[in-house]
C-alpha cells in the first residue's frame, strides 16, 4: 500500500530511465544530469506494481475482516500498516493485527519466535455496556 509517492515515481521513471539501453545506471540517490536510475525492464514493471497496490486497496475496502501481519521492518513501519489498514478498510471491517514472530526476522525482532508482539504491547478495546457509558453532562438550573 505504498501509493503515497506514485506520481513522483512516474516522473522519476520518465526522466531517469534508460529507454534505449545505451547509458550507465547510477546508484546515486540524486542522479547526476544525464544519468539513469532505471533500465527499461525495471521501468516497465513499476506501473504494474502501482496498479496492483490499487487493486489491493479495493480488496481491502470490501473485506469484512483484515489481518495485518508483520513486515520485516521497524516498529513504526508495522504500526503504519495497521493504521493504513484501518483507514482503507470498510467502516464495519474488523482490523486484526497479527504480529506473530517467525524467528527469521532481522529488523522486527521484538521477542521470540511465536510471540505476538502486538498483543504483548496493546490491550484490545472492548465496548462499555450501554448503561455504563455517559451520554453527556446535564446541569440543573439554580
Amino acid at each position: 500500500m505504498f501509493l503515497e509517492c506514485s506520481e513522483e515515481l512516474l516522473v522519476l521513471l520518465r526522466d531517469h530511465t534508460d529507454w534505449k539501453g545505451e547509458g550507465e545506471k547510477s546508484e546515486a540517490q540524486v542522479p547526476p544530469k544525464g544519468a539513469f536510475l532505471f533500465n527499461c525492464e525495471e521501468a516497465k514493471r513499476a506501473p504494474l506494481a502501482i496498479s496492483r497496490g490499487l487493486g489491493d486497496l479495493c480488496d481491502l475496502a470490501a473485506a469484512s475482516r483484515v489481518v495485518v501481519t508483520t513486515v520485516d521492518n521497524g516498529f513504526f513501519a508495522n504500526w503504519l500498516q495497521v493504521l493504513d489498514a484501518r483507514l482503507f478498510a470498510g467502516e464495519a471491517a474488523a482490523v486484526e493485527p497479527a504480529w506473530v514472530l517467525t524467528g527469521s526476522e532481522r529488523e522486527f525482532n521484538y521477542g521470540e519466535a511465536g510471540d505476538d508482539v502486538f498483543a504483548g504491547l496493546f490491550e484490545a478495546l472492548t465496548p462499555e455496556p450501554a448503561s455504563a457509558s455517559a451520554t453527556g453532562v446535564c446541569a440543573e438550573p439554580h
